[in-house]
């Protein structure tokens, strides 16, 4: 369990000065890392556990990109992630940036909407 201290220890960084997310793939998993959150001494106050089964346990390439209107309205763009070239598992991360969307009450710009919007400026 190597890799789940690395993780706690991330959050442990950042949550007394920022809002962690962090994405879990079902209840059982929510259960088990707020039990160690709490267990290590982290809590869930600046802890926002999402339940948004994934294929991959890193938001950075994947996650939401957010842009903001000239009404500094916030919204996420939905865009196409081919695991890299089709070499690893991604059909679950279609749902990942809609759901969270959701989950935030924000827009969610389909990929093909921004285009079209780029294209007639």
């Amino acid at each position: 369990m190597k890799q789940e201290h690395t993780w706690l220890q991330m959050v442990a960084a950042l949550f007394e000065h920022e809002m962690v997310h962090v994405i879990v793939r079902d209840e059982r998993q929510r259960d088990h890392v707020a039990y160690q959150l709490d267990y290590f001494g982290i809590g869930c106050d600046n802890v926002d556990l999402h339940i948004i089964p994934t294929n991959d346990v890193w938001a950075r390439d994947n996650g939401p990109i957010f842009v903001v209107n000239d009404r500094s309205e916030l919204a996420i763009t939905d865009w196409t992630f081919n695991g890299w070239g089709e070499r690893f598992e991604h059909e679950l991360e279609t749902r990942f940036r809609p759901s969270l969307a959701r989950h935030w009450s924000l827009r969610c710009i389909n990929r093909r909407w921004f285009w079209r919007a780029e294209r007639s400026k």
